[in-house]
């Protein structure tokens, strides 16, 4: 048993957007005067470009690794002391792979803290 569907004529919708009349441009007030949008948009890059170095660093992966690993490692490893956390303890067990790299990452530094607890 087949069963007819109907179809429902489309309806055209207009919606008539004018114009503003005879307004003056927008002026732009929170820029320096002489300072350009785009000069603007190459400064963030540049501001945003130098947080990510930043965010390679050892001192900067070593401080999130502590803030967010430090209750579990004193849960799961025996005598751990967050001021064992210290670059000489740790660069130097950095894998043979990585010695060449200059950024770090959190996972990186943790599990150099790992490996600094299983040879101490």
């Amino acid at each position: 048993m087949a069963t007819a569907t109907k179809k429902s004529p489309a309806k055209a919708t207009s919606t008539k957007i004018e114009a503003p009349k005879n307004e003056a441009p927008k002026k732009v007030i929170y820029l320096r005067e002489g300072v350009t949008g785009k000069q603007m948009m190459q400064s963030i890059y540049k501001a945003n470009n130098e947080h990510k170095k930043d965010l390679g660093s050892f001192s900067q992966c070593l401080k999130r690794a502590i803030e967010f690993g430090a209750k579990e490692f004193e849960v799961t490893i025996k005598g751990f002391n967050v001021k064992d956390c210290t670059p000489k303890n740790l660069i130097a067990l950095r894998s043979a792979r990585n010695v060449g790299k200059e950024k770090f990452s959190v996972y990186e530094v943790l599990m150099l803290i790992k490996k600094f607890y299983q040879t101490k």
